[in-house]
């Protein structure tokens, strides 16, 4: 057996200069905190999995033998008026930690506005779904 450790290293003589600004690429943070921090939420969706199922087998032996166990799960009892209020809340949560940060909000009106936005189609929640995906439940906030 063979072990090997290789180190390499690099020693710097000189002053490293940093560049910041515009002549990093980027804008300046004085600039950046002076500029309305407006945030669009283009979309928001909460998927819920209500039903789980899962399988495993083995095979071992020269003839074969094998085995196999299944499982499936899934919630009784809980109304997607439930799911809703859960997703509701969430927005306000996450909302109400961007506005903590010093974000506005432009609404649907305001970003209809913008050409990237003209071709699309507005859905106003609240909106509980199955068929997109089986065994999950979708929901959009009711505002």
């Amino acid at each position: 057996m063979l072990l090997s450790n290789v180190l390499l290293a690099q020693e710097v003589t000189k002053n490293i200069e940093f560049k910041t600004g515009r002549a990093a690429g980027n804008t300046t943070e004085k600039k950046v905190n002076k500029k309305a921090r407006k945030i669009f939420i283009n979309s928001f969706r909460v998927d819920y999995q209500l039903v789980y199922v899962d399988q495993e087998q083995t095979r071992e032996g020269v003839y074969h033998g094998a085995t196999s166990a299944s499982l499936t799960v899934g919630f009784n009892g809980v109304e997607i008026e439930d799911f809703q209020k859960m997703t509701d809340d969430l927005y306000v949560k996450y909302t109400d930690m961007l506005k903590a940060e010093g974000y506005t909000f432009m609404t649907a009106d305001d970003a209809s506005s913008y050409k990237v936005f003209k071709d699309w189609e507005r859905v106003k929640g609240p909106i509980a779904s199955q068929a997109e995906k089986v065994g999950y439940l979708s929901t959009i906030p009711s505002n």
